[in-house]
């Protein structure tokens, strides 16, 4: 179940128990329906994905920052301007290319960059 809460901007989404958030940015409109599927975990959403193969998922502006998005189908998806801060991509399907014009990944690359260095 999900529990409102309280955001600068737009609606977010404390999800349990992921405990992630996700939420809709001021910056671009998803599409509130994708989101609410999304919402509902990988599996929930790539059977919707299956069960609808020729919508095109929008995300566009949508916090995903901390999200486990792994095995989640993101192929064409619109996550332009989306925070995916620390959201885990693993085996993420993205096979028609998902549009990610200036998405936000600042943790991952802080990561990845420590790492590089440690």
């Amino acid at each position: 179940m999900c529990a409102l809460t309280a955001a600068t901007s737009g609606l977010a989404y404390q999800l349990h128990p992921t405990e992630y958030c996700i939420s809709n940015r001021d910056t671009a409109m998803a599409n509130d329906e994708h989101v609410a599927m999304l919402r509902k975990g990988v599996d929930a959403w790539n059977e919707w994905r299956f069960e609808k193969p020729l919508n095109i998922p929008d995300l566009s502006g949508t916090n995903l920052s901390g999200a486990n998005l792994s095995g989640a189908n993101l192929s064409g998806a619109d996550l332009g301007g989306a925070d995916l801060d620390g959201a885990n991509l693993s085996n993420t399907i993205m096979a028609d290319g998902a549009k990610m014009a200036a998405a936000f990944t600042k943790r991952s690359t802080s990561t990845t960059e420590t790492s590089a260095i440690a």
